[in-house]
Order: structure tokens, then sequence, then C-alpha cells
């Protein structure tokens, strides 16, 4: 073994344990079980979720109505209680529960998609036990602080005993909410849900008087974000993303940029003042975000624990000029990552699907693509095949010219080790002889590798479509591929494999085997003799040959199966062209080959 061999072994060593540290520790961990609320319960035992039931909830019993007290100067407003109650909305796409404590929604189960151990979804994330997980809470600035509605109780603006509203698609219907104390100031906040859409409107308005007077901002809430949804967590967690847009400030924080709980600067929290287009938080495959109906001046906050595992956001309205009353209209968006639902909005939302900075178009032509043949072709399996054998047509004049020209190295090879070995002392001159070898041939040493390199942008493209798409969550393509976002399992071993079984989780997948043995035929057909032409180490890349479908057998390991399966059709047609491409190479005339020469 030469010493370019042993430097090549060794710098795939490194790689693959570099590879082995960094998979492990994005291993899925075991997600804790989420825990179920009383009301949860209560909404599962009366029928709330059977299709065929109308859906009743118990109303909570009420606190008495008090008597709203006269603020002294300094203090909080009084607000007049009113009788607990949580109301169920059920649309086509999603079910929302509203808690009349603050007005707030405390549950958003997206019904399309089966969540870890749950029939469907969750997006709201948990808190601790003893806390109440909610979202949408608004806040009043007044002169004697901040004032947290979260903890009023607003007054529903439906007869008792209707606790749950179903929408058909179509159909859309406004749920009010009131909280007064008496002498003129009022809080309001209005909920219109839309039968098929992932959106809803929120609308907030205030009358800022008796207690509520001189108030000087509003705010409104999400600052739990949202909750992973993958067996993944850890992929899902890199993928966490806070995000705004203010004036032209496009700003992104994932969770290692909020490490803390010492201070503002070192949790990594992020403001920015101005024209507020949007806000919100994303998982890999999810999102949540607050699209003011009328854009205005504020103030767009991200916050955030590492720790904890969660992002949020809050957005901060100042009231100037004395201003007593406050109505404004706010985009809700809480559902998957859609790109044309995020674009309708025209506010750049569709940014936040990763489609690459510089590959994004071709990323959009083949999202399109994808959407299109999803009109006629049920299975993703089968679209994915599909889009391989479409860049395989696309791209064979150029893999054409590839093959064509690995043949022609290999051609010449027997006049190139002839003159490594007469100017094995004299380099110049050896660099000029074989210039002059491959004028004189027409071959170009490049020919094998520029082709190939020309695809590339296509194939990071695929890999980002393939990796973020939400259309791939959950889809089944045959037998044991039932989820093409992620790893296929066909089987779990009882027992851990020494060194592996961190890595392999124990599964054993069967796509990455069956990619890393089609690479390892193509290889042994000649598809990867591009090495071996002028660069006259054939040794070193004999070497690298049969190490590379191993290596990539574990690169692809616990990739997501619908990427893993574009590539090994993408290397069953490859090989299939490679083969009828060198049998017409070899059978033109006029041809001498290096087998027909020896």
């Amino acid at each position: 073994m030469d010493r370019q061999t042993r430097i090549a072994f060794g710098l795939i060593f490194l790689l693959l344990i570099g590879y082995f540290i960094v998979m492990d520790r994005m291993r899925p961990e075991r997600p804790a079980p989420v825990p179920t609320t009383g009301a949860d319960s209560a909404l599962v035992a009366a029928g709330a979720f059977d299709e065929a039931v109308e859906p009743v909830v118990p109303a909570t019993e009420a606190a008495a109505p008090t008597t709203p007290a006269e603020p002294a100067g300094g203090q909080a407003p009084v607000m007049a209680a009113a009788p607990h109650r949580e109301l169920v909305v059920r649309t086509n796409r999603a079910r929302y529960v509203l808690d009349s404590r603050g007005a707030a929604m405390t549950s958003i189960a997206l019904l399309e998609f089966a969540g870890v151990g749950s029939e469907h979804v969750e997006l709201i994330g948990p808190l601790a036990d003893e806390e109440r997980a909610a979202v949408l809470a608004v806040d009043v600035e007044l002169p004697s602080g901040t004032e947290d509605s979260g903890g009023w109780d607003f007054a529903l603006d439906l007869p008792a005993g209707i606790d749950s509203v179903v929408l058909a698609p179509g159909e859309e219907r406004t749920i009010l909410f009131r909280s007064s104390d008496g002498r003129g100031g009022e809080l309001r906040k209005a909920f219109t849900f839309y039968g098929d859409r992932y959106e809803f409107l929120l609308s907030v308005g205030g009358e800022f008087a008796g207690g509520l007077g001189g108030a000087r901002g509003v705010g409104i809430e999400w600052t739990r974000g949202i909750r992973s949804t993958e067996r993944n967590l850890k992929d899902d967690y890199n993928s966490f993303k806070n995000v705004f847009l203010v004036g032209d400030s496009e700003q992104k924080r994932s969770l290692r940029n909020f490490k803390g709980a010492r201070g503002l600067a070192e949790r990594g929290e992020r403001s920015e003042e101005g024209t507020v287009q949007w806000v919100g938080t994303h998982s890999k495959y999810f999102m949540a975000a607050l699209v003011p109906v009328n854009v205005q001046s504020g103030v767009a906050t991200l916050v955030g624990d590492s720790e904890d595992k969660y992002l949020g956001f809050r957005v901060d309205y100042p009231l100037r000029g004395g201003r007593v009353r406050y109505d404004e209209d706010f985009h809700v968006y809480a559902g998957p990552l859609l790109f044309n639902d995020l674009k309708a909005y025209g506010r750049g939302l569709e940014h936040m699907v990763d489609m690459g900075r510089l590959i994004r178009p071709i990323s959009l032509a083949i999202k399109w693509l994808m959407d299109f043949l999803g009109r006629f072709i049920p299975n993703y399996g089968l679209i994915i095949i599909l889009l391989s054998v479409l860049t395989k047509f696309l791209f064979y004049r150029l893999t054409h010219k590839s093959f064509k020209s690995m043949k022609d190295m290999q051609r010449i090879q027997p006049e190139i080790k002839a003159l490594q070995e007469k100017y094995k002392n004299n380099k110049e001159q050896l660099q000029k002889a074989t210039m002059e070898l491959y004028k004189k041939h027409g071959v170009n040493p490049l020919g094998g590798c520029l082709p190939l390199l020309l695809q590339m942008p296509v194939f990071f493209a695929l890999y980002r479509v393939l990796r973020g798409a939400v259309e791939l969550r959950g889809a089944g393509f045959v037998w044991w591929i039932d989820d093409l976002s992620t790893m296929d399992v066909a089987y779990r071993l009882p027992f851990t494999i020494p060194i592996l079984g961190g890595f392999i989780d124990n599964a054993i997948s069967v796509l990455p085997i069956l990619m890393g043995v089609s690479m390892w035929i193509q290889q042994k057909m000649g598809g990867t003799g591009m090495g071996n032409g002028g660069m006259g180490q054939p040794g070193q890349m004999a070497a690298m040959n049969k190490i590379m479908p191993i290596f990539m057998t574990f690169i692809f390991y616990r990739m997501p199966s619908g990427l893993v399966l574009y590539w090994l059709v993408n290397n069953i047609l490859t090989a299939a062209q490679q083969y009828f491409i060198h049998k017409g190479l070899d059978e033109s005339p006029g041809v001498v080959t290096a087998k027909a020469k020896a």
C-alpha cells in the first residue's frame, strides 16, 4: 500500500469517526408523554372528538361576580368576574380550545397530521404541570405597570350551555370575549374561524377609560412557541426558528441563541422597533405566525429558552397621543409550512420554507412539479421515483458525455503510464507530454467531472425539497415504508450492536443498504473510473471507490426514506445508462479499448 493510499484511508477513517460523533448527538430521543389535562379528558368523555356526536363540554362552576372596586392611584384595574367557560371550535383542518380565563387559546390540534403517540399534532407548547399552557394573551401597559389579562375572567358572548362549535368547509364563525371594569374600561377579543383554513382572525379592541384609563400600549404574546412534533426530537429542535420581519429587517433566531435567564443580552432575546410585518416561530414542519392586517409601528420581540426547548414571540404596540380606543385585526396562521399558503399573505412568509438561498428557483420548480404530480398520483413514493426518472432524462446527454470522457481516459491509460515512467524525474516535462497526449486523442481530463458538477445544484435542490416537504410527513410508500419523512425501519433488533448500536438505534433500515449495494454495482461496472483517468493514482482511487459505498450507506442511514429512495432509483438508472453507453462505445468501429490493445 503506497503513501497516498494510506493517506486516503486515514482521511476516510477520520470522516467516519466525525460523522458517527455528529449523528450520535442527533439520534432520536424517546419523547416524553404529553400530559392530558382535565379539560381534555372531559372533552373526550363527552364525545367532543366524535364526528357523529355534537360535542358537549360541561361548564366549570362559575365564580361569584364581584363588584369592581374604585381603583386607587397606581393600582391595577379591577375587572368584573364572569363564569369560567371553555369552548371547542372544530373546523375541517383543526380543533381549537378557547378558555374564558384570559380569552386565550389552550389547544390547537391539526386534524390532518398524526402526532407522536397521539391522534393529532398539538401545536401549543407544554408548560409545567402547575401552569396553564395558553397563547395569544393580551397585555395592557398602564401607568401602574403592565397588566396581563391572562388572569382576567372574560365573558363569552354565547348562551350558557353552548360549549362547542363545528364549522363545515366554507363556513365562518366569530367568537367574542369581553372583560369590563364597570367604569367604561373594557377589553375585547374576538376569534373568527374558517371551516377550511389553518388561519383564523384575531381582533383586539379596547376602551381605555376607568380602570384602564391612561393606557400606553397593547401587547400580544405567544411566548411558549410550538411544541416538538417529531419522533426525532433533536432533529426537530435543530429546525426550531424564531422569525420576524420589521420594516426591511428579517431576523431569525434558533434555540442556541437563547441560553439562559441571567439577562436580556445573555438570553439572546432580540427586539426590533419599526413597522411590524409579521412575527412567528416554526419547527421543522409547522409554524405559528401573527400577521397584522394593517401594518403599524410596534416592537417585535423573540424569546426562548434552550434548556426548556421552546421559542416564542410577542408584539407591543404603543398608544400615542392619548388614544382611548383600540381596534386592530391580526391574521394568525397555525399550521404546516405550506409554501403556497404562506405566500398568499404577500409579506414574504414563504421564505420560512427552507429551500436554499442560492438554489431557491430550482427548489421552487421541483416543489411545483411535486405538487402538480400530486394532483394525479396519490402516492408520494411513486412521485419521487418519477422525479428521479425525469431528472435522469433531463441530464442524459451530460451523463453520456461524462461516461464517454471516463471511457476515453481509461483507453489512454497505458500511454499515460508510459509517459509517467519515462518522465518520472521531470514533472514539468511529464505535464507537457500529458497535455499533448490529451490534445492528440481529443480527451478532456475534466470531462468526467464537469457534467456531474453541473447537475449538483439540482441534486441539492432535491435534497432541500425532499428533506423539508411536510407533504412527505406520514406519507407511506409500500410495505414497511410508512413515512417518507423519516428513516425506513423494517425491523428493530432486540439487542444492541457494539459501536453501531447508538448510531443506528438498533434499527434495520433497508433502503440505505440497497443504495450502498447499487453504488457498489455501479462501481464494478466502471462508473467511478473518473479517478483512474489522468491523476496517475489508480491505487488510491481504487481504495476510495471500495470504501465509498460503505461510507455513503452510513451517511444516508438516518436520512428521510424519501430522499434515500430518490438516490436509490437514481443509482439504478445511472447503472443501466452506464451499461448501454459503455456497450455502445466498446462496439463502435475504430475504438481501440484497453482490453483489445492488451
